[in-house]
């Protein structure tokens, strides 16, 4: 069945409240993809809080000029196209790579961030990062090590301390 002008319409106007709405796009080549794999990579995303929609690369191109998006050659996209949208400004590009890391079903052939249209090569880097959990939790055993340093430091003397007492108690009480 063919989609009217209006449907069109539509579609694209979803693309671009969807463009807006984002911190970053991860795009996506679906080859091979079953329809319960599109299904379950969806439901992942969901869970994330993000989604994933596959649309016309014109309707892409248009979306992302009029969301304000630079940089999107048609050519670039290749193949099945789907976005993965994201409030998080690398979660899209980590979802889309963590999905399948070899690239056989779904592979990461670029993303829109900060208002430009990255390369493959680009995206891939970006898919790399670690994310703002991970860093913040590197961060916080990055604060703990010196104060679990100074802390054994302190422990030390006490202990040293602690098992002296403890050898001439020994020593005082075979003695009687």
């Amino acid at each position: 069945m063919a989609v009217t002008k209006q449907q069109k319409k539509e579609m694209l106007a979803e693309l671009v409240a969807s463009f807006k709405g984002a911190k970053s796009i991860a795009v996506g080549k679906a080859t091979a993809m079953s329809v319960k794999e599109t299904s379950d990579f969806r439901r992942s995303l969901r869970e994330q809080n993000m989604s994933f929609k596959i649309a016309k690369k014109t309707l892409i191109c248009l979306a992302a000029k009029e969301a304000g998006y630079e940089g999107l050659d048609k050519a670039a996209l290749e193949g099945s196209v789907g976005l993965a949208f994201s409030p998080d400004e690398i979660a899209a590009a980590k979802m889309v790579k963590k999905f399948d890391p070899k690239g056989e079903k779904m592979e990461l052939i670029g993303a829109f961030y900060e208002g430009k249209f990255l390369s493959k090569r680009d995206a891939n880097e970006l898919a790399n990062i670690p994310g703002k959990q991970e860093l913040l939790t590197i961060f916080a055993g990055m604060l703990r090590a010196p104060l679990y340093g100074f802390a054994s430091l302190l422990n030390s003397p006490l202990s040293s301390f602690a098992r002296a007492v403890k050898g001439y108690g020994e020593k005082v009480t075979h003695q009687l």
